[in-house]
């Protein structure tokens, strides 16, 4: 096997993790990024039962908790996106809320559909949100409603 096969693998690979490592990796991102995340405590989590899931080489992950609600996916490198919405959603997640078209796009290719739209609103800014590089997303509240074959699944037999 190549070294880039390889690495591919290992970011394709994820298990789950303890509360302190995930948040120790998901701490790593970059701050403006990290304003499209809601910042979990540990006891967040914890209460939650969230399952926690990072990359085998720690450059990406996400939560799912109980009822299937995805949270917290992140990714220290680009290009990480599909990866991370098959696996979340291969593991059970069957909603989510998310920021912006772009990441509209992404749950959807993988059958996540909008169920309702907020228009952006200034009071709920995250904490420090980078206007100039973001502007005013929409935000989507997402379900699962079309779990099938998607553009990046393998077929099944």
């Amino acid at each position: 096997m190549s070294q880039e096969e390889l690495q591919d693998l290992e970011v394709k690979t994820f298990c789950m993790v303890s509360v302190d490592e995930f948040i120790k990796f998901r701490d790593m991102l970059e701050p403006d990024l990290f304003a499209f995340l809601t910042a979990h405590t540990l006891e967040d989590y914890g209460n939650k039962e969230t399952r926690l899931f990072l990359s085998q080489d720690l450059k990406s992950g996400f939560g799912i908790n109980p009822d299937g609600e995805l949270i917290s996916v992140f990714a220290l490198e680009r290009g990480r996106g599909q990866i991370l919405v098959k696996e979340a959603r291969d593991q059970g997640a069957s909603y989510l809320c998310c920021m912006g078209d772009h990441l509209l796009n992404l749950y959807s290719e993988f059958g996540f559909s909008p169920v309702s739209v907020l228009r952006w609103d200034n009071r709920f800014a995250p904490k420090n949100w980078n206007y100039e590089r973001f502007g005013y997303p929409n935000l989507y509240e997402m379900k699962l409603l079309n779990p099938y074959i998607k553009k990046y699944d393998k077929p099944r037999n």
